[in-house]
């Protein structure tokens, strides 16, 4: 069957790791289905009712039952498409079910101005709060780490620390222009904490990251990505336009992917005031 999307395949002893990478149109946002012996669990569940039919219907041929989908953060592109899964456990961090609750009506309804029946016709809210630490699901073994003032104020880390392997969703973009300029309650930008999230995981010991965008990759991609923030972070604080910003980062990185990722970036940047 030709997929619309890209399925990556990860094998590490008896766990499959399915990371689905959706098309450009969608921010090439990623999922990841964690196969145990028994269960399926769902990290992040796209942003368009297409791209998460698809995922569903991948996950239907593997015939095993699903546990439970995780939401890692309130960006629209990782939960829009829980509605094609709100018959399922929907489990999230407190903090970002808070969010989703809060504002989600509003993301929903510019969402589907912009592409109609593609989004999310509602919004899904989390019926289940995560909390930080150890959690097995089907004897395998999940870090959950909250991680504050990284891409955005809270998201959720996930590790599987016996076949040293992160789920570091929008932690880490792999070769796809990361999305810069939310900020804290403080009202910072949060270049700043992103690099000390990106290196407080760098000094563990991974065979695999897999980014919230992008393909799974290894451990030379906290480096990079080091340099992309810091780099962005020097090119706004020079004080240079959002049409010259977005041209800069494109000129340096044009290996890069997802060019609305840097129009989005411009927004938070320049444009929001909220």
């Amino acid at each position: 069957m030709k997929y619309m999307g890209q399925f990556n395949v990860l094998r590490q002893g008896n766990i499959t790791i399915h990371s689905y990478q959706c098309p450009d149109d969608s921010e090439m946002v990623c999922s990841q289905v964690i196969e145990s012996h028994n269960r399926l669990v769902l990290i992040d569940a796209q942003q368009f009712v297409p791209y998460a039919q698809e995922l569903r219907m991948y996950m239907a041929r593997l015939n095993k039952p699903i546990d439970r989908i995780i939401i890692t953060h309130s960006h629209p592109d990782h939960w829009m498409g829980s509605v094609v899964f709100e018959d399922l456990p929907i489990y999230s961090l407190k903090e970002t079910r808070e969010e989703i609750a809060s504002i989600g009506d509003y993301l929903v309804f510019l969402k589907r101005k912009e592409v109609e029946d593609m989004a999310g016709y509602h919004k899904v809210v989390p019926s289940r709060v995560l909390s930080e630490g150890d959690l097995v699901i089907d004897g395998l073994r999940y870090r959950l780490t909250r991680v504050v003032d990284a891409e955005m104020a809270n998201m959720l880390v996930i590790e599987l620390p016996d076949l040293k392997v992160l789920l570091a969703q929008d932690l880490i973009y792999n070769r796809v222009y990361p999305c810069v300029g939310e900020k804290n309650a403080q009202g910072e930008f949060l270049f700043d904490g992103w690099v000390k999230a990106l290196r407080e995981f760098q000094q563990r010991d991974y065979e695999w990251v897999v980014p919230g965008h992008g393909e799974p990759t290894n451990k030379d991609v906290f480096e990079e990505m080091i340099t992309y923030i810091l780099y962005a972070k020097q090119l706004f604080e020079s004080g240079m336009d959002d049409k010259s910003f977005k041209q800069t980062l494109m000129l340096k990185y044009p290996h890069y992917r997802v060019e609305q990722l840097l129009d989005i970036s411009n927004l938070f940047l320049y444009h929001r005031n909220w």
